[in-house]
């Protein structure tokens, strides 16, 4: 597998936040309703994929947090409650080292296909941070790459797609004995596109 090539001072300077989230969660949501299962927050998006080394660099930072985590966020001085499009819900903004920090419960509508409570419940540990696993960040990608076709977005989700299931394919040599479930491709989404993918089947 690749070297991982992390800018040494970036988790320094995000270190404040994975403290706040941890300190949040062990006030806010040991109130929640018994049953409570999973991660109370993980990362999102790009800060995932720099993480596992495929990419060099972020510009913002996106985070699922535990409906009850992002109420007791809301009420601190550090974040500003944002309101985005009117079908949207609300999330959390503020300034980490540097870095513009979402806090979201849930996603935006118009990527249905992203479910907020799976990415924490399924969460994994990534040099000592909370990550969406890569297969449900590869869902979002392929998904959301069609809605702006031949646009530079469009390339970067592409990318993104195709980093993903290289690294999917080592893992899957190293855990040959572990199901791998069948990724939905581009098409599946949108209808169209030539993009290749990687189209694995599930073992028995």
């Amino acid at each position: 597998m690749a070297t991982k090539t992390i800018p040494p001072d970036l988790l320094w300077r995000l270190a404040p936040l994975r403290d706040e989230l941890n300190e949040g969660a062990d006030r806010w949501v040991n109130q929640a309703p018994d049953g409570f299962m999973g991660a109370e927050w993980a990362l999102f998006g790009s800060m995932v994929l720099l993480l596992h080394g495929l990419r060099e660099r972020v510009s913002d930072v996106d985070v699922f947090v535990e409906p009850s985590l992002w109420v007791g966020l809301s009420g601190g001085l550090n974040w500003n409650v944002k309101l985005p499009r009117s079908d949207d819900p609300p999330f959390l903004e503020r300034n980490v080292g540097g870095f513009g920090v979402h806090a979201f419960y849930r996603w935006t509508q118009r990527d249905p296909w992203v479910n907020a409570d799976r990415c924490r419940t399924e969460a994994e540990k990534v040099d000592g941070w909370n990550c969406t696993p890569l297969e449900l960040i590869r869902e979002h990608k392929a998904g959301a790459w069609g809605h702006n076709p031949g646009s530079v977005l469009h390339e970067k989700h592409a990318a993104d797609v195709r980093a993903i299931d290289a690294r999917l394919a080592v893992r899957d040599t190293e855990r040959p004995d572990e199901p791998r479930e069948k990724l939905p491709n581009p098409t599946d989404y949108h209808g169209g596109g030539t993009m290749r993918v990687r189209d694995t089947e599930q073992e028995p």
